[in-house]
């Protein structure tokens, strides 16, 4: 083999030993390479629209984390606006929902959705919406200005996709995730972090989000970390049961 075509060759197995994080001796060097995990956090949230301890945490420890943090790429966040609520199917395909907190609440999760799906599924454009929304007296009145002063999507079709089929199954689509969930939830806000609920986790998360990411990133830790506030008074998330 031609000394070129070697060199690629390690240089290709080398690359593909580091996307996965080990650390490896290199033949015929005395050297070591040290690969490091830089995969973002990630934290899932599992709520519904009208849940107070679910509104409480989203704008008063999520959003604030996800601000904070969102140039670090240390953080990501995926929510699914379901939470406690039992749907079954109608004979003409589509689903019916009943929610914890009535119809109202039905209708925020689904003009939630829409507004996730209109925005391309992007956290760094649909959680301010979001917040915006849980932040107000009402989301479902509030979702009309928190769409238009932060997005350049339409509330219009954000309406459309609410009233009809598209997010009657996207809705579904949450559902379906939600009572996927290993363990099963049995509260909300539920929170999974790196695909993994535990009481810790749970109430590390409603503790201090920021804290919580930054002792879990295995890279090299932003300047944000660096400048952790001890968290007092913290706010106490009350929980809805299913």
């Amino acid at each position: 083999m031609a000394l070129s075509s070697y060199s690629t060759v390690l240089l290709f197995s080398l690359s593909s030993f580091l996307v996965s994080g080990y650390v490896i001796d290199v033949e015929f060097s005395d050297s070591m390479i040290i690969a490091v995990d830089d995969s973002p956090v990630l934290i899932e949230l599992y709520f519904e629209s009208f849940c107070p301890g679910c509104r409480n945490f989203i704008t008063t420890m999520l959003y604030p984390a996800f601000d904070k943090l969102r140039d670090s790429g240390i953080m990501k966040v995926a929510v699914y606006p379901y939470g406690n609520a039992h749907e079954s199917k109608n004979p003409d395909g589509t689903w019916k929902f009943q929610c914890q907190h009535g119809g109202k609440e039905c209708l925020g999760n689904i003009l939630e959705v829409c507004t996730m799906q209109e925005l391309n599924w992007d956290s760094d454009m649909y959680l301010p919406v979001i917040s915006c929304m849980e932040g107000a007296d009402d989301p479902i009145s509030s979702a009309k200005g928190c769409i238009s002063a932060l997005s350049k999507i339409s509330y219009e079709a954000v309406k459309k996709c609410a009233s009809g089929k598209e997010g009657n199954k996207l809705e579904h689509a949450m559902g379906a995730k939600t009572e996927a969930l290993d363990p099963p939830h049995n509260y909300v806000p539920w929170i999974v972090v790196n695909g993994e609920h535990t009481d810790q986790l749970q109430n590390a998360a409603q503790t201090n989000l920021v804290g919580l990411v930054c002792s879990l990133y295995k890279g090299q830790k932003p300047a944000e970390c660096s400048k952790l506030e001890t968290v007092e008074n913290a706010v106490d998330i009350e929980l809805d049961w299913a």
